[in-house]
């Protein structure tokens, strides 16, 4: 059907927008939230960057790290974004979210992801699966 295709196009033509773009492969096809994993860790690079104004930030664990020293992030922004992207939080920090309702747990995973979103506006996601 071209839909690949299409986004391409699409996005190619978004002047002046910042865009996140998920992919999935045979791989991963058994995780169904990989392809968020992929656009919270691209945020999070993404913004750390755009804070920084460099190109030093190369991995997740480094932007987390930044965003937290940055006072953009909080600590507990910091174990929200790893229930998404297990490698910026440890299992120990992550135990302490098991206890949280689900919707009061996902308002904050939400809350935090959009600490980083908002500084990357205008901004185009695209989820493929």
């Amino acid at each position: 059907l071209g839909k690949s295709r299409l986004i391409n196009e699409v996005a190619g033509k978004a002047t002046g927008f910042r865009i996140l773009k998920s992919f999935r492969t045979s791989l991963d096809s058994f995780t169904s939230f990989f392809p968020l994993r992929q656009i919270v860790s691209a945020a999070m690079i993404m913004c750390a960057k755009e804070v920084e104004g460099g190109d030093d930030i190369g991995n997740e664990i480094a932007a987390a790290n930044y965003l937290v020293d940055q006072n953009i992030f909080n600590k507990t922004d910091r174990v929200n974004i790893g229930s998404i992207v297990p490698t910026v939080a440890d299992a120990q920090l992550l135990s302490l979210l098991s206890g949280l309702n689900p919707k009061a747990r996902t308002r904050s995973i939400v809350d935090s992801l959009m600490k980083i979103l908002k500084l990357l506006q205008p901004l185009i996601i695209i989820l493929e699966g």
